[in-house]
């Protein structure tokens, strides 16, 4: 008999819910199940596992209904970014998480989170400040580029839905490889398939607003912030800039901010050398990625 914490998508629920269950070895960390609340029945997100002898041992605790998931919907970086978020921001876990995956009961095809690659323990924070568009996206190009050879994955982050596409054929042209778009308004089918490649290094590729900071990957080795000084990045929920920064601690990814007129704070961690300014006038100045 296993204690799982879940997580519920009711607005007024603030805390975690307990329940047990006898799914064992089916249960996974980051799957929907089907629980019982009052009189009736509302999905959840397996939160925590307690496995052995807990606290809650011999608390009268319900039993869950049904598994929907099969493997995660997210994976154990993203629970520990949303995690982070919820604490930091002192904001609902659930409308954080429930934002990010569906609410409905409907079974996806989600396929196993593989195993992950070792990347560098040191990752890094850069600032491009470049007034030609042209050098920039040439560097962060070479950029990408070396980072692909490595077998790792990049996450291109902008304010507005509208620069997605002009910045997706700038790169396409220099880079033949997959890249897909993800934003809060596409449907979740579609993103769970986007998802499923990302997981096994199939796209190498993520361009999306401040929501695809939640996208999980197999090897994520760059998360580049385009205007990375614009308020947009900021809601009630979380701020979607300092998110990456976060997600770097977590995934050991480096990480590019990109503006020609960059943060107070940005500039302020360049000045004690916390970040690191790239000058698009020397040559072999991406040797460091």
């Amino acid at each position: 008999m296993f204690i799982i914490k879940t997580i519920l998508p009711k607005k007024k629920i603030n805390n975690y819910y307990l329940y047990k269950t006898n799914y064992n070895k089916k249960i996974k960390i980051g799957s929907r199940i089907i629980v019982p609340l009052n009189n009736k029945t509302t999905i959840a997100i397996i939160w925590k596992i307690y496995k052995k002898n807990t606290k809650y041992i011999n608390l009268k605790l319900k039993k869950i209904k049904k598994i929907i998931d099969k493997y995660p919907i997210i994976n154990k970086e993203i629970i520990k970014l949303i995690n982070f978020c919820s604490k930091y921001y002192f904001y609902n876990i659930n409308k954080i998480l429930f934002k990010i995956i569906p609410k409905n009961k409907k079974k996806y095809n989600i396929i196993k989170i593989k195993k992950k690659k070792n990347k560098k323990k040191n990752p890094k924070i850069y600032l491009i400040k470049e007034y030609k568009k042209s050098k920039k996206i040439k560097l962060l190009c070479k950029i990408i580029k070396k980072k692909i050879k490595k077998k790792l994955q990049i996450l291109i982050i902008l304010p507005k839905k509208n620069k997605i596409k002009k910045i997706k054929k700038k790169i396409k042209k220099k880079i033949k490889k997959k890249i897909k778009i993800i934003n809060s308004k596409i449907k979740f089918k579609k993103k769970i398939n986007i998802w499923n490649k990302t997981k096994i290094n199939k796209i190498p590729i993520i361009i999306g607003t401040k929501s695809s900071i939640f996208t999980p990957f197999k090897n994520l080795g760059l998360i580049i912030i385009f205007d990375e000084n614009n308020n947009i990045y900021k809601n009630k929920k979380y701020n979607a800039k300092n998110l990456s920064i976060i997600r770097s601690k977590i995934e050991k990814n480096d990480v590019i901010l990109e503006s020609t007129t960059p943060s107070i704070n940005t500039l302020y961690n360049i000045i004690n050398k916390k970040y690191i300014k790239i000058k698009t006038k020397i040559k072999n100045n991406f040797f460091f990625f």
